[in-house]
This record gives structure tokens, C-alpha cells and sequence, in this order.
């Protein structure tokens, strides 16, 4: 493949140890061109990947941002260094125009952003397009919050109902978590066999919060066939990250073996803690 003009500049910058911010849509080579610049030879760097969530952590072969600075964790280090991040060089790699910020305003506009991140670049060459230049139009034109007549038609073809469905397992979504648990719940009882119920064993130590909050269930019932999903990260590398969907094939006692891919992974009864934003124990 040549190499892009994109490339080019994205090195320079690299090798200069500037701080810069690599945008695009869907499909433009942002994971791409990340990857070439992780696995550069660059002798005198210790590079590490990371991504806000694992499964995108996954994705591009890092550790969620949380596991590498020991966010949530009780800190034995102190770097003495007020610049960003302890002074490393920082390359920021994503799409803002996915997910507006869940408080306050964007982060280029924060004033750390404008003093540490002053390079950017936005790859606009969309290497699938030619697979279904329709479905990337679409997707770009929702990016931008301008979506033609054409987009809204084609995307409207696309529209079945449960019984027109060909591949019926796959992913739902809905809007409210009501309706979750009455789907889950009737695709449970259509599978055959016995059901197996676990109770958690709550502990409360600070009475003015509620275990609701956490969307943390009295307890959970299962089948042998179930499709399950992690709702955690156990291992980020092999896959084994929030989101990450499985089939129970063994019920035990105190135990749930879940098949994940080529991963099969035993779950046993284990205690919990919940940490409130000071690192104290707030509840089990």
C-alpha cells in the first residue's frame, strides 16, 4: 500500500515527540494508521496503546486507559511533573462527532487540550466505501447531523420486523431496561432444561445510596444454552472485556463455565466491592 501523505505527516510529528490528534469517519484507517505508528521501530520509545472502554482496548491490541494510569486504584507513584501525563508524548486517536460529552463541553475546547494537543489531522479517504458506498454515505451523513432523502430511504429498506428476521440471534436493543428483562426473560424460558437461580448476598455500608444505581440485580438466572454478555473486563488481550457475548455450557453449585469465542471461562461465586469517587468501599 502507499504510503499517504497522512502517513507521512503522522511520523514526522512522532518522531518530533509532538502531541497530536488523529480524526476521521468510519472506515478511514484511524485504527490503521494508530497500529503503524505503534509498531514502529522506535528503539528509544515505550509505546503503550489504550482506548476509554475494553472492548476497543481489544480491538486495536492495548489495555483499556483506566488499567495503564491505575485510575480507580490506590497510587504508590508520584511523578513530580505537572505536564500532561506526566510529560509522555501523547498521541489521541478517535471520532468527537461520535458521542457528544456526557458533562460539560468538547474536549478540544478545554484549555489543557489547547495548550498540550495543538496538532491534528482528519483522514477523509474511506478505504470500504466501494463495498457499499451506499451504507458509507449514510453513516457519514449522520456523522455530520445532514442526512439526505436518499440516506433515509435506503436506510429505511433496511427496516424488518422480528419475523422477517433471517439470523434470529441476533443483538437487540431497546430503549428502556424494562424491556430487556422481559425479552431476556421469554428467551429463557423458550430454552429447554432446568433453570439455575443465583442470589447475591448484599452488604450496604453507606445507607444513603441503592444497589438500582449500579444495575445490580437481586440475582440472575440461567440456562445450559443461555447467550450471556460480560458486563466487566476480566481479560482486556484475550477478549474477555465488557460487552463481550457467550453461551453457558455449565451450571455448577456455585459456579457458571461461559464459552466466549475460543475462550472458555469458569465464573464462581466471588465478593464484589463498590468504590465510591474517593476509593472507599461503599457497598458488597
Amino acid at each position: 500500500m502507499q504510503t499517504s501523505a497522512h502517513e507521512v505527516l503522522a511520523f514526522k510529528w512522532f518522531d518530533r515527540g509532538y502531541n497530536f490528534f488523529i480524526t476521521a469517519g468510519a472506515e478511514c484507517g484511524k485504527s490503521y494508521l494508530l497500529n503503524k505508528l505503534a509498531t514502529s521501530e522506535q528503539l528509544y520509545k515505550k509505546i503503550e496503546i489504550t482506548a476509554s472502554t475494553g472492548n476497543a482496548a481489544h480491538l486495536i491490541g492495548g489495555m483499556t486507559l483506566h488499567s495503564f494510569a491505575g485510575i480507580g486504584e490506590a497510587s504508590k507513584v508520584r511523578f513530580d511533573n505537572e505536564e500532561l501525563f506526566g510529560g509522555m508524548q501523547v498521541i489521541v486517536c478517535g471520532d468527537l462527532l461520535q458521542l457528544k460529552s456526557i458533562e460539560g463541553d468538547y474536549i478540544f475546547k478545554s484549555e489543557v487540550w489547547k495548550k498540550y494537543m495543538r496538532r491534528s489531522m482528519v483522514l477523509t479517504k474511506c478505504f470500504c466505501q466501494k463495498e457499499d458506498p451506499h451504507f458509507f454515505n449514510a453513516l457519514n451523513e449522520i456523522r455530520l447531523g445532514k442526512v439526505s432523502d436518499a440516506a433515509i430511504e435506503y436506510l429505511t429498506k433496511r427496516h424488518f420486523t422480528s419475523d422477517q428476521l433471517i439470523d434470529k440471534s441476533c443483538p437487540r436493543l431497546f430503549f428502556l431496561r424494562g424491556n430487556v428483562f422481559k425479552y431476556n426473560e421469554l428467551k429463557m424460558s423458550e430454552l429447554k432444561g432446568k433453570a439455575t437461580c443465583f442470589k447475591a448476598k448484599d452488604k450496604i455500608l453507606d445507607k444513603t445510596i441503592t444497589l438500582n444505581s449500579f444495575q445490580i440485580p437481586p440475582e440472575v438466572t440461567v440456562k445450559l444454552g443461555a447467550v450471556v454478555m460480560l458486563l466487566k473486563n476480566i481479560n482486556v488481550e484475550e477478549g474477555l472485556c465488557n460487552g463481550a457475548v457467550g453461551v453457558v455450557t455449565h451450571l455448577g453449585l456455585n459456579s457458571v463455565n461461559v464459552l466466549f469465542q475460543d475462550n472458555e471461562i469458569v465464573t464462581e461465586i466471588m465478593k464484589e466491592d463498590i468504590f465510591d469517587s474517593k476509593n472507599k468501599i461503599i457497598a458488597s
